[in-house]
């Protein structure tokens, strides 16, 4: 007897609790059921989550292709992808990254590659990872009229990339090999 009037003092209990609304929040609109916060939450701002991102940076990786690279009107395409430690991209917004690129003649020293004459030296501001990424259809262009070649220079030359990040430090790629001169058939 005494089992049975505690069973049904807890089913009672619980019937009260589900009905006073505290638990359960929802609202019917169309017949569908939306539920309805109990707390409000502040959206995080974009910069200052950006700026924690950034923070886990390690690495980038640098990916460059030519654009209309039968014409002197053409050039070079670079994509830059900033990775965390498990190489995953550092996804950042409306934060200003100073970007650096130099890029040298391709010399042949004892069978191996090495940088010759320096070609071109410049400078790009990115803001979001969006502007850089390889899939984008962006990128920052370097056009061939800007690099500084010759007759007498080769095709390729080797590309270095630094970016500025936000807490002082600097990420390299260096020596990538890229065309710095249009093809010409």
């Amino acid at each position: 007897m005494r089992f049975g009037a505690l069973l049904l003092v807890l089913i009672v209990s619980a019937t009260l609790l589900g009905c006073t609304g505290e638990i359960s929040r929802s609202v019917t609109q169309n017949g569908a059921k939306y539920a309805e916060p109990v707390e409000t939450i502040q959206t995080p701002q974009i910069k200052e989550e950006s700026i924690k991102l950034l923070k886990t940076a390690k690495s980038i990786q640098v990916h460059a292709e030519n654009w209309n690279s039968n014409s002197a009107d053409g050039g070079i395409v670079i994509h830059i992808v900033l990775m965390d430690k498990n190489l995953q991209t550092v996804r950042f917004d409306k934060v200003s990254l100073p970007v650096e690129f130099v890029i040298h003649t391709r010399e042949m020293k004892d069978y191996m590659a090495v940088k010759g004459r320096l070609v071109y030296k410049g400078k790009a501001t990115i803001t979001s990872w969006k502007e850089v990424f390889p899939l984008s259809g962006r990128g920052i262009r370097i056009p061939f009229k800007d690099i500084k070649t010759t007759v007498l220079d080769p095709e390729y030359g080797l590309l270095d990339v630094k970016v500025f990040l936000i807490d002082g430090r600097v990420l390299e790629s260096k020596n990538m090999m890229i065309r710095i001169k249009p093809y010409h058939g």
